[in-house]
């Protein structure tokens, strides 16, 4: 059973740098849609608040609040915790804007264990984890705020750090992300 709409919001990661891909990649079209719209249409299944975190305002045409680090160019971490800060909600859920692929039924299952857990994160089969692809509690804000003032941005780090609940993924292909011109080109053809 799914967490009303009111209680989750969707945090969508779109600030980074995309250096691998030489442009943007939350805008670049894929398959008929931008990458940002397959992350805004997935969360739409599960809440009404969506946030995206990125430093300037270009992703203020979808309509939701674009959220600046506090702490800018840090990475993902800062990212997270100036999402938080902002969500009204202790269920949220993350995911990067250049993974496609990902899908409801695997938010399902991380939610599924929100209630008992600061933070739910998938992994492959090959151990790999998937920390921006996650589930997270607003409540681990004073222990990311802690690192961030120690100047360990690692998110690894932070999952080690609080009750993390790790999900295995069999079909690992769904937590690919598209970083360079080369992956859009191999998904493509699939």
């Amino acid at each position: 059973m799914r967490l009303s709409k009111n209680r989750v919001t969707g945090i969508i990661i779109a600030g980074g740098k995309s250096t691998r891909m030489g442009r943007d990649k939350a805008l670049i079209n894929y398959e008929g849609k931008k990458l940002i719209e397959y992350a805004i249409d997935l969360f739409r299944a599960f809440t009404n608040n969506i946030i995206i975190s990125a430093n300037g305002g270009k992703y203020s045409c979808y309509g939701f609040p674009v959220v600046a680090d506090n702490n800018p160019g840090l990475g993902p971490l800062s990212g997270i915790e100036s999402a938080l800060r902002y969500s009204e909600t202790r269920n949220n859920i993350v995911v990067p804007c250049d993974t496609p692929f990902v899908n409801a039924g695997l938010y399902d299952k991380l939610l599924r264990y929100s209630a008992n857990y600061d933070a739910v994160v998938p992994f492959s089969e090959n151990g790999k984890t998937e920390p921006l692809i996650a589930f997270y509690s607003k409540d681990i804000l004073p222990v990311i705020e802690r690192q961030i003032a120690n100047q360990d941005y690692k998110m690894q780090n932070l999952l080690q750090a609080i009750n993390t609940k790790y999900l295995l993924v069999e079909k690992s292909e769904i937590l690919a992300n598209l970083n360079t011109e080369s992956d859009l080109d191999k998904t493509s053809d699939k």
